[in-house]
């Protein structure tokens, strides 16, 4: 229904708690209301974002600017990437992926609305670190975008930059202890209220729990549609979308994670995510060459 009328701006899934459809607005400016209209009837729940959400999205933490260039450097989940096509716009380090068997080619994941589509080849990602405005150290071209195959919101970075070194680490600086968080596996996430969290280049680490599964997006431009989603009330501003999501893999060791997937839309209480199922069901689908492609972890 939301495709019929022309849905601009919303996500839109099932909550078990509620046991309704929630219909969550991020834009107010938009016009839905023909698409509200028609859906009253069955009663879901309608939520707006807080307006003053939209405003907080320049917000940085202390500034810490360092000149990567001519280093070798770790690149971590939850730093920031940039690409300057389009006018510049910055997300967050994913995951890094490898190939199974062959050696020496790595990707880094990220969210597709930091892809250009209307210059395919200026598309150039560059990494930025925590509390900094640097985007100077180069990583590569995008390789793969999820829109290729279908309604799919994520962009492989092929990372050309030697001096990268590939990381099955998520950033954690803000903590005492545990700073820096060790990837042990990619799992599925099927729980309703299982308890997840992110890392980011804006708002850094924050956590919460699953609300819903399948959820859809409906972004403000037309046919801008994403499926698939698992819906979080993790919170992150623009700049933290292609976070890396995860929950931690044993109570007795904390510094341990599984990797769940990236998220791909940002609000106050609500952030959707894609999993890492779907991007590397995606990704291998591509064709043969990337058969093989997996998240890279701790052991290989």
């Amino acid at each position: 229904m939301g495709y019929s009328y022309d849905v601009r701006g919303a996500l839109i899934y099932i909550n078990l708690e509620l046991n309704n459809v929630v219909i969550y607005f991020f834009y107010s400016g938009i016009d839905n209301t023909d698409f509200i209209d028609n859906v009253e009837l069955f009663n879901p729940e309608i939520i707006y974002a807080d307006p003053q959400f939209a405003s907080q999205n320049i917000v940085r933490p202390r500034i810490r600017d360092v000149n990567s260039r001519h280093l070798v450097v770790n690149v971590f989940s939850g730093d920031g990437v940039y690409n300057l096509a389009g006018g510049g716009s910055l997300c967050s380090v994913g995951f890094w992926l490898k190939h199974q068997y062959l050696q020496n080619h790595f990707y880094i994941t990220t969210a597709f609305h930091c892809y250009e589509n209307e210059v395919h080849g200026a598309n150039y990602f560059y990494h930025t670190p925590w509390n900094s405005n640097l985007h100077e150290l180069p990583i590569g071209p995008a390789q793969y975008e999820g829109r290729e195959y279908g309604a799919y919101d994520f962009v492989v970075i092929l990372v050309e930059n030697e001096d990268l070194n590939p990381q099955f680490v998520i950033r954690n600086d803000d903590a005492v202890k545990y700073r820096e968080l060790i990837i042990i596996n990619d799992e599925l996430i099927s729980s309703h209220y299982a308890h997840i969290c992110k890392s980011g280049v804006m708002t850094h680490l924050t956590c919460g729990y699953v609300l819903g599964f399948d959820g859809v997006f409906y972004g403000i431009e037309q046919n801008d549609l994403t499926v698939e989603l698992i819906v979080t009330d993790l919170y992150g501003l623009l700049g933290d979308t292609g976070w890396s999501v995860f929950s931690f893999a044993s109570p007795e060791d904390l510094s341990l994670v599984n990797g769940h997937g990236t998220v791909v839309t940002v609000g106050p209480g609500i952030c959707a995510v894609q999993s890492l199922n779907t991007i590397l069901f995606v990704f291998r689908s591509r064709n043969a060459f990337f058969e093989d492609a997996i998240l890279y972890v701790l052991g290989q």
